[in-house]
């Protein structure tokens, strides 16, 4: 932001008001409070940070509208700059207000060994010495081999600095003193989570040669929650929200176990949000206790019986290393559902229906079909079993159906969308789908 006046004189300098601004430019402060206000509230982002810095009057009239245009989702990493930031920013009296997510990282205490990759950096420039011919190939490979060198030398120096601050336990204080930070000012609604930090995965994948200086810790995750837990049991936040965003591996090892899912121990039981990116899919799901409700978006409910390496256009709760998650939320009770861009097997949809009560559900841009393997007594899953399993529903009061297909008959079991209350008319129109089944072609 440029502030315009009249040149001033070279003494300017030395005749500053009380806030420190030079005399003949210190006008702006001159204006009445709900001008300068309104002045303030028009600026840009980057503008407002510089007008809070330029003295203490500006920096308070600039602090409230600069809080309502910031970023109120946060990211931290367990270091000790972004924790200090964090114990900072809640501690403020206005942005500690404005926060609604905070989401710490994951921590991989992981150095990556670089004896290869300086070796290969000495090849190229001994290459670029004695053959002139491919000096310009080999300089682009020296190019590309500096900025891997740097890529290194810069993880090895963040996982160092990370180790050295998790062994003085400060890691642990500070968020600890940032929620009761927020409960001071009061910002009870604010979320808690954590997020997947996998810099040294997407590190080895750029280069292939590198190799991990020492083996990693199979539960960043875990180790991740036990952090977040121990200063939540610290502070005696109360959360009402955790936040979880996860990068699956089908072929990892399982990453949370029971004993990690310590919310269920909570009084009351926080919301949980899981976000879930396997092969560059991502799903989603919502569960909220208060409402006995959840909501899953873009999941795979595909079949269990085979060994899945790779993810089928939608992630696949039940074939990577965070199963025990699914298999905690499959088996809890809700009364509301909510499925949407949903790839399921009719087996196991039906078996999820039929896991909880439910009285309303939701079920939107779905691609059903057939399990290979029968049921026990024999028989085969269909369109026609699941209209069955929904009409048994006793519990049930609204459903709600749109866009559900069937891959193998490449038919629409319901294209608009259509919704019906009470049994009689959940009866009546599962009735009628299953009738248009009927003469549809289902293996046996």
């Amino acid at each position: 932001m440029v502030f315009h006046s009249a040149p001033s004189g070279a003494s300017e300098s030395l005749h500053k008001n009380k806030d420190g601004i030079a005399q003949s430019k210190g006008y702006i402060l001159t204006l009445p409070t709900e001008l300068l206000t309104m002045t303030v509230e028009n600026l840009g982002q980057d503008d407002m940070g510089m007008v809070r810095r330029t003295c203490k009057t500006l920096c308070n009239v600039a602090t409230l509208p600069f809080a309502r245009t910031m970023p109120t989702a946060r990211r931290f990493q367990f270091v000790e700059e972004d924790m200090d930031r964090l114990v900072g920013l809640t501690a403020h009296p206005i942005f500690g207000r404005m926060l609604s997510c905070i989401s710490l990282s994951t921590c991989r205490l992981v150095q990556v060994d670089d004896k290869d990759l300086l070796n290969d950096s000495a090849r190229l420039f001994r290459l670029r010495e004695y053959r002139s011919s491919e000096i310009r190939h080999s300089t682009e490979e020296l190019r590309e081999q500096g900025h891997q060198s740097r890529q290194v030398y810069n993880h090895n120096m963040a996982q160092e600095l990370q180790l050295k601050f998790f062994m003085s336990g400060l890691h642990i204080r500070s968020l600890t003193q940032a929620l009761l930070n927020l409960k001071i000012c009061r910002n009870f609604d604010v979320t808690l989570g954590i997020y997947d930090h996998d810099d040294l995965t997407e590190l080895l994948m750029n280069s292939p040669a590198l190799q991990p200086a020492r083996p990693g810790k199979k539960d960043d995750v875990a180790c991740a929650l036990q952090i977040l837990r121990t200063a939540i049991d610290m502070s005696h936040f109360p959360v009402k929200t955790l936040n979880l965003e996860l990068q699956a591996d089908h072929r990892a090892e399982i990453e949370i176990n029971e004993q990690d899912i310590f919310w269920l121990k909570m009084q009351p039981v926080p919301d949980l949000r899981v976000k879930m990116t396997c092969c560059e899919a991502t799903s989603v799901t919502e569960i909220s206790w208060r409402k006995s409700q959840i909501k899953m978006t873009g999941h795979s409910l595909g079949s269990t019986t085979e060994f899945l390496t790779e993810c089928d256009g939608r992630p696949s709760w039940l074939s990577n290393e965070y199963w025990e998650l699914w298999d905690y939320v499959y088996h809890k009770k809700y009364q509301k559902a909510v499925l949407t861009e949903i790839s399921a097997d009719y087996n196991i949809l039906e078996y999820f229906v039929q896991s909880s009560a439910f009285q309303h559900l939701t079920i939107r841009d779905c691609d059903l079909s057939q399990q290979e393997d029968s049921f026990l007594d024999g028989t085969k899953s269909s369109g026609i079993t699941l209209c069955r399993k929904l009409k048994s529903m006793a519990s049930l009061e609204s459903l709600v159906l749109e866009e559900i297909w069937d891959c193998s008959n490449e038919e629409w079991i319901q294209g608009e969308p259509v919704r019906w209350t009470g049994q009689e008319q959940i009866h009546a129109g599962l009735d009628k789908l299953a009738a248009r089944m009927s003469g549809w072609e289902w293996e046996d």
